[in-house]
């Protein structure tokens, strides 16, 4: 399985595309992929100053392909990112990566998390005890079939204008 990523400008928006593209001799089922958010939410021995200016706090809304990722500035000020996916992209889960993530954690560290396109995998057997807010799905890729997965990156004027951005 070979992967690549491009950006570019769509209808005056920015947009990163994703390629999963399977060259192999044989089937490959994608139970889970997921694209890591290193957001810096680390507001541990730091100033207030410090988290206003160099910290942000990240929220998903997992719904599927309405779902979207908010991205704000700790101190509130200026626009917001919104990540949402493009047609034929779904947010299925929003995991944390507790046991991947080798950042100091404590009081103040919100973690880093994994925004999951496809994932029976975990629904299957971490989250078997668990209902899924959105479908989990998987994907079979054939040998030389292509995949491609994209997020539209669009600026909200400040947190309270989101609704109207979405």
């Amino acid at each position: 399985v070979a992967s690549g990523a491009a950006s570019g400008w769509v209808a005056g928006e920015a947009r990163l595309m994703f390629r999963v593209s399977n060259e192999g001799p044989a089937a490959v089922e994608l139970g889970a992929l997921g694209l890591s958010l290193p957001m810096d939410q680390y507001f541990i021995n730091r100033k207030l100053e410090q988290v206003a200016v160099l910290c942000s706090f990240v929220e998903a809304y997992v719904g599927g392909g309405y779902g979207y990722v908010q991205v704000t500035r700790a101190s509130g000020a200026g626009p917001t990112l919104l990540l949402l996916p493009t047609p034929g992209t779904r947010f299925e889960a929003w995991r944390p990566l507790r046991g991947d993530d080798a950042s100091d954690s404590g009081f103040g560290f919100e973690g880093h998390h994994e925004l999951l396109l496809h994932s029976a995998a975990w629904a299957a057997n971490e989250w078997q005890s668990a209902t899924q807010w959105v479908r989990p799905t998987s994907r079979t890729l054939k040998p030389g079939e292509s995949a491609t997965y994209g997020l539209r990156l669009v600026l909200a004027k400040g947190p309270r204008e989101v609704e109207v951005a979405l």
